[in-house]
């Protein structure tokens, strides 16, 4: 039972580093493009404002 919680509680951890590793790449790079992202620019493409 207490190696079963401790794989759990690992498995969290692991799922929370992925997500902060994820979240930092995101941003980083859209802080390095020197373009705005494909979506923004195909939206202001199709007319919708900024």
């Amino acid at each position: 039972m207490p190696t079963k919680k401790m794989f759990k509680t690992s498995n969290q951890t692991i799922d929370h580093f992925v997500l902060l590793f994820k979240l930092n790449s995101s941003v980083l790079s859209q802080a390095f493009k020197p373009a705005p992202n494909r979506r923004h620019r195909r939206e202001t493409e199709r007319g919708y404002p900024d």
